[in-house]
């Protein structure tokens, strides 16, 4: 089940839109479905651009949407027009990345920020480019060895079918030797799938 807030943060002069990760209970299962399951669906208005059908659906055909649409409405009616900020993990992610650029591209929202923290990909690369245009200010918070933002997988020798994720990655890992461990925090490449980040690892 998918839920999102709706805030104002005064300090930022913005409104903020968070949307959930996902359930505990049911995170095994939405790995396996990512590995195995790769749905396509064309994305609105931009040609050969592919995107996760799941994904996609999870926000554009639910209740979520209308929700999000109303309450920023609703916001601005009583501040005035207000910038905005999105933000998810993991599947919560994926969705804050569809509503962003649904914001921006169907209601000329202002998007300040797009923040996820292990998202998962969610279009080719068509998409990505498309994203990444429309929504530049754009930060994907990867965690060390996290298995979901490499979902679904990435393959190498077909680029045309192969989703990709937008950029900019933060990779967060952990050095050191014995007790002396250091938090990293890197900034990646402007490719999105940068070899030196998370990505090394698989």
């Amino acid at each position: 089940m998918t839920q999102a807030f709706v805030g104002v943060a005064h300090d930022l002069n913005a409104i903020v839109i968070a949307f959930r990760g996902t359930q505990e209970h049911s995170i095994q299962n939405w790995i396996e479905d990512l590995f195995w399951k790769q749905l396509d669906l064309n994305y609105p208005g931009m040609p050969d651009a592919m995107v996760h059908w799941g994904f996609y659906n999870a926000y554009h055909n639910t209740t979520v949407r209308s929700g999000i649409l109303d309450a920023v409405q609703s916001v601005k009616m009583i501040y005035g027009d207000m910038d905005i900020m999105v933000t998810g993990h993991s599947m919560g992610g994926a969705m804050a990345s569809f509503c962003a650029l649904d914001l921006v591209v169907n209601y000329g929202a202002r998007i300040t920020q797009l923040m996820t923290f292990g998202q998962p990909r969610i279009g080719n690369a068509v998409f990505a480019s498309y994203f990444n245009k429309h929504v530049p200010r754009t930060v994907r918070v990867t965690n060390e060895h996290d298995i979901v933002p490499h979902l679904p997988p990435y393959y190498t020798h077909f680029p045309q079918k192969t989703y990709r994720h937008f950029p900019r990655e933060v990779w967060l890992y952990k050095i050191g030797l014995g007790s002396l461990v250091y938090s990293v925090e890197k900034v990646c490449d402007g490719s999105g799938e940068d070899p030196t980040c998370s990505r090394e690892y698989l």
